[in-house]
């Protein structure tokens, strides 16, 4: 119900379902299509078997979702244009060093932990969210809370070796 309560409901508002088409459901979906994919298949789903029921009552012809529908070209219309996209560039293994040094002599406590991330191999939400709580020095380790991954469904804590 939540799914469309937020994201079909204020864009289709009192349409009737036998006149939702691609373009009254492109809103929904174009900013989802850009971004989290795994969102965009998990609100498509619910909105497919809505209309699949509204299908088998008689009510529309087509599913206005299905993978072959007009939606889906207006889409990869988008994804087409997004082709000059690149992904951050990253440091040869030689340049480390000096970078490492340029972060410490800025010193701030962002450029620390910049270098805490790089030498640790940790991602920046679990450096940010660090508590001392959390390392023990004698064993010089960090236990990282596995809500604080990017991986949500980690059961158990991910630990990391620190000198």
């Amino acid at each position: 119900r939540a799914v469309f309560k937020n994201h079909y409901f204020p864009v289709i508002k009192d349409e009737l379902i036998s006149n939702i088409n691609a373009n009254t459901l492109y809103p929904i979906f174009e900013k989802l299509w850009k971004g989290n994919r795994s969102t965009f298949s998990f609100i498509c789903s619910c909105g497919r078997s809505a209309f699949s029921y509204a299908i088998a009552k008689g009510y529309i012809d087509r599913n206005p979702l299905a993978k072959d529908s007009a939606l889906f070209v207006l889409l990869e219309e988008i994804s087409r244009k997004n082709t000059d996209s690149k992904n951050r560039g990253s440091l040869q293994v030689e340049e480390i060093p000096f970078f490492v040094k340029d972060l410490w002599n800025i010193g701030s406590v962002s450029a620390l932990a910049y270098i805490f991330s790089i030498l640790t191999t940790s991602r920046a939400k679990p450096v940010i969210e660090m508590r001392w709580d959390e390392v023990d020095f004698e064993k010089r380790k960090w236990v990282i809370d596995s809500k604080k991954m990017k991986i949500k469904k980690m059961k158990q804590k991910n630990t990391q070796k620190i000198s």
